[in-house]
């Protein structure tokens, strides 16, 4: 199963490593990663990653990392079709 997660770390060296790491050890497979500095001194993260393992025990450790303020969950969003792929289902 597909998760996307959205994380803001405060912006301190190695913070973006320790989230990563956590992910991995957690046996979640990373299929995105963005990081981005808005302003202010935290790093806002969103990563969408691939299991059949429970989210909230990823969430869970992932808000006990020291440089973690916050972690959300959200939905992926489903995939875009085409207006071919639209025409393909409706033509019979």
């Amino acid at each position: 199963m597909e998760h996307e997660l959205q994380i803001e770390l405060r912006d301190k060296e190695g913070a973006v490593l320790r989230a990563i790491g956590m992910v991995e050890r957690r046996g979640f497979r990373m299929q995105t990663c963005h990081v981005e500095k808005p302003s202010g001194d935290s790093q806002q993260m969103r990563m969408t990653v691939r299991s059949a393992r429970s989210i909230g025990v990823l969430q869970r450790q992932l808000e006990r990392l020291h440089d973690v303020i916050s972690v959300q969950r959200r939905t992926p969003a489903a995939p875009v079709k085409t207006v071919q792929q639209t025409a393909r289902g409706t033509a019979k």
